[in-house]
């Protein structure tokens, strides 16, 4: 009774509350729903048998390639020697936890804010309710999203405090096979200067892509890899225009069903989507060139005086990371409703300005940020019209909203520094 009293007073309620909620609902109710994860469990076990998962479709329909790594697939071996839904309850569970530990690296990058009252409750309340619907999406479909964000968030932590030197490469090394996303995270280790521990999360990459060669042979795993590569280039005929499925966002899936009439229509609804009918070749170069300008975009946030230089944890280096991982899931093909959970780190951002410099915040600010919320949870308020929401691509307008108030809203707007009172 104690205990509990404890923690019912603790500052960390409402994350220990959403925790459980989660718990309850997709341990407890949804037991018997396996999502996507049946099919990283269904190609581990081809996998096992010597099979080329890249040939073959997964799901209840058998109509969903494997895009993973078969490094993944290998890694998820154990799993496959259980029961589906004994499996899939204890990566439910699992994920539960990372998120619960991936909340408190977040959480460090504030630690000097001075929170008032019900502040900081408030805070972690607004943080996670925001991506409601979106982290419902993860956990309903048992996907992988929550643990890149921890294995990123994880990995960098590691890099710039532990003193094992392989710990934080080795996490996002292993980040970068689970998905590609975490990738992210290299390029801004080398502008802050740990060059050395980007070689070693390469080094680390490389080695666990290869590690199906330990029981499947260096030449079958080679042959695996380059499909994986292959399924996933930004250029490859699926990916180009990424229309491949109604619930694909992303600003190649936007620019090509404003620009093309009729493109993705075999998956989505008979609606006029397009504003103007281009060339399909000069659509690819005005994608790429949206990309490579989001791309830029993060030169203005990184500030380019202090390259090679280290600002710690702290408001600043959490609000580079936080437009970095905003960014990736509208540059990277193939991006679902789940993997806008990235914008999490963006959500906090707000949530922390809303509550200690809302005064410095104007009202069509904070209407945008209502509106954008409103939109990123349209699925859970109003879900029967939830296909119209996916042909209109609604996902990737709010997150391009939310990008140019993030680059609105620097911190230096509001003179933050590590002493924030």
């Amino acid at each position: 009774m104690m205990l509990l009293k404890k923690y019912m007073n603790s500052e960390f309620t409402p994350l220990y509350i959403i925790i459980g909620v989660l718990l309850i609902v997709f341990v407890g109710f949804e037991f018997q729903l396996y999502g996507d994860f049946s099919i990283y469990f269904a190609a581990s076990q081809d996998l096992a048998k010597g099979i080329n998962v890249y040939t073959y479709n997964y799901g209840t329909n058998q109509d969903l390639p494997y895009m993973a790594s078969p490094a993944l697939a290998y890694l998820l071996y154990p799993f496959s020697l259980l029961s589906l839904p004994v499996a899939a309850a204890i990566w439910k569970m699992a994920n539960i936890l990372l998120l619960y530990r991936l909340w408190i690296l977040l959480e460090k990058h504030f630690s000097s804010v001075n929170w008032k009252g019900k502040q900081h409750r408030t805070w972690i309340l607004l943080s996670i309710l925001s991506l409601s619907f979106i982290l419902y999406r993860n956990f309903h479909l048992s996907q992988f999203t929550v643990l890149l964000l921890y294995l990123i968030f994880e990995g960098i932590y590691q890099i710039r405090k532990s003193k094992y030197l392989l710990l934080g490469p080795f996490l996002l090394g292993l980040g970068i096979t689970v998905k590609i996303l975490p990738i992210v995270a290299l390029p801004y280790l080398l502008f802050r200067g740990y060059w050395k521990q980007v070689l070693l999360s390469i080094l680390f990459l490389a080695l666990t892509l290869f590690l199906p060669a330990l029981t499947l042979g260096f030449d079958f795993a080679l042959v695996l890899n380059r499909a994986w590569i292959t399924s996933i280039s930004p250029t490859s005929d699926m990916n180009v225009f990424d229309v491949s499925q109604n619930v694909v966002h992303g600003i190649a899936t936007l620019i090509s069903t404003l620009t093309i009439d009729g493109i993705g229509n075999d998956y989505s609804l008979s609606l006029k989507r397009n504003i103007i009918d281009v060339n399909p070749s000069i659509v690819v170069g005005i994608i790429m060139a949206a990309k490579g300008l989001l791309l830029l975009s993060i030169l203005f946030v990184l500030r380019l005086k202090t390259f090679f230089k280290d600002i710690g944890i702290n408001i600043q280096s959490f609000y580079e990371l936080s437009y970095i991982l905003l960014i990736s899931p509208l540059v990277f093909p193939q991006s679902r409703i789940y993997n806008f959970l990235f914008l999490l780190p963006a959500m906090s951002y707000f949530s922390y300005l809303i509550i200690k410099h809302r005064e410095g915040l104007s009202m069509s600010v904070k209407v945008l940020l209502a509106l954008s919320v409103l939109i990123l949870n349209l699925e859970l308020i109003l879900g029967n019209f939830r296909e119209y929401y996916w042909h209109f691509k609604s996902l990737t307008y709010a997150t391009l909203v939310l990008l140019i108030l993030l680059l609105w809203l620097k911190p230096e707007k509001f003179q933050l520094s590590n002493k924030d009172e």
